[in-house]
């Protein structure tokens, strides 16, 4: 049952970027850091949890070579065997959704993000994010904004590591949308007002 355990972490070291924040909400710590954390270490957590998923299944084939050889059963053979099938597709994953973004962040041209956002009415704001490394981290920095009463739409890019917020006109309230995403576990820099309400939506 050890590699099973050892699976389980894999997949724990793989998701880091969903996992650490949401453990540190649950205990009610402060989730500000992780996001830089993350961000800063994520290649480390990745090829850690490769590594040690790696290990995990060395551990149970020769675990099981070794008993069938002794014509003995391995004790919770096909739960251990599940566990690490789930954490392979787990770690292959995040890998992959992390190595998407890296190769997109790479090869983004030089010409200013078509962020959809832009053609939207009202308030536009643009917030850095540090920390996200794949989709599911962009749906919980937008989850977290579109709580705020100020927020109408809110659209993540991991590549651009920002977020774009839609905002009633005359409402943006900077300090809230930080806070926000803060919230989420990762790290917000300094807001921008990429456009101002319209008179005529005031």
């Amino acid at each position: 049952m050890k590699s099973g355990k050892l699976g389980v972490v894999s997949a724990l070291l793989a998701s880091a970027c969903c996992v650490l924040p949401a453990i540190a909400l649950l205990l009610g710590v402060s989730t500000f850091a992780f996001g830089t954390f993350v961000g800063k270490y994520h290649w480390y957590l990745q090829g850690a949890a490769i590594a040690i998923l790696i290990w995990a299944w060395w551990a149970f084939v020769k675990e099981r070579r070794k008993l069938h050889g002794l014509a003995s059963e391995m004790r919770h053979e096909g739960l251990t065997k599940g566990i690490l099938i789930v954490a392979s597709v787990m770690v292959a994953a995040f890998t992959g959704f992390s190595s998407y973004t890296a190769i997109q962040r790479m090869t983004k041209s030089a010409s200013p993000s078509s962020t959809p956002g832009l053609a939207w009415a009202g308030e536009l704001v643009s917030i850095p994010v540090k920390g996200m490394t794949c989709f599911s981290c962009e749906q919980h920095v937008e989850g977290g904004l579109k709580k705020l009463s100020c927020v109408v739409k809110a659209k993540a890019s991991t590549v651009d590591e920002n977020v774009i917020v839609q905002c009633k006109p005359g409402q943006a309230n900077m300090r809230q949308m930080v806070q926000a995403v803060n919230a989420t576990g990762y790290a917000a820099g300094e807001p921008q007002i990429i456009r101002n309400a319209s008179p005529e939506e005031l």
